[in-house]
């Protein structure tokens, strides 16, 4: 199964968002030059950039190992590359971004689990705490991504990752394999933004105007 997170933004000066198609062949490793692409439109400061994948075509039986990087953004783009040489089994993938300037509208980051010597193996759940830079007026909505993934070729990649104890300052953000799925290491973003309201519609009383001067039949001139 697949858990799909998503975020919808109606402020276009302080968030923007969008994803890239890429082939693993056009992919940038690292010491080359990022792959470049241009805001919607420009922002006022250099924003933060989250992305994670939304798509990924992985063939072959050879260990999988994806990790995406970012070069510093600019105010009109940002840059895409892998950090290490792009492996041969990657033939394609689509990375969805967020890029914003106004941590009071939306703040994100990126955290590391695993490594070669200490993978993430047996259904043994990872955690770390993350503090916001700067605490919300209310409890925000988190939503996670896949970001990168170093696993054993040999084994089905199989990760998830949630968030838990959310509040104003921060929350625990934790990930997980199970059954023989072996993963070195895999890289989450987050984003945190505050809640919409539940509705956007105002309750009408039963009677408008009140009961008491309600009358039956037409209204006179007067």
């Amino acid at each position: 199964g697949i858990t799909a997170s998503w975020v919808a933004s109606t402020e276009h000066a302080l968030v923007q968002l969008g994803a890239l198609p890429v082939a693993g062949a056009d992919l940038p490793g690292a010491g080359v030059e990022a792959l470049a692409t241009e805001f919607p439109r420009p922002f006022a400061c250099t924003p933060d950039v989250v992305f994670g994948l939304s798509a990924i075509d992985v063939r072959g039986k050879e260990p999988t190992r994806l990790l995406l990087d970012s070069a510093p953004a600019r105010p009109r783009s940002w840059g895409l590359r892998h950090a290490g040489p792009v492996p041969d089994a990657l033939r394609a993938a689509r990375v969805a971004w967020i890029a914003s300037a106004s941590p009071a509208d939306l703040q994100s980051g990126a955290a590391e689990f695993g490594s070669a010597e200490d993978p993430l193996r047996g259904g043994v759940a990872r955690e770390v705490a993350v503090a916001f830079d700067k605490a919300f007026d209310g409890v925000p909505s988190v939503a996670v991504a896949i970001a990168g993934l170093e696993t054993d070729g040999e084994r089905p990649t199989r990760v998830r990752a949630w968030s838990e104890g959310v509040t104003q300052e921060g929350f625990v953000l934790k990930v997980e394999t199970w059954e023989d799925s072996v993963t070195f290491r895999v890289r989450i973003s987050w984003v945190a933004t505050p809640l919409a309201p539940d509705a956007a519609v105002v309750p009408i009383p039963p009677h408008q105007p009140p009961a008491k001067f309600a009358v039956d039949g037409p209204l006179g001139q007067g």
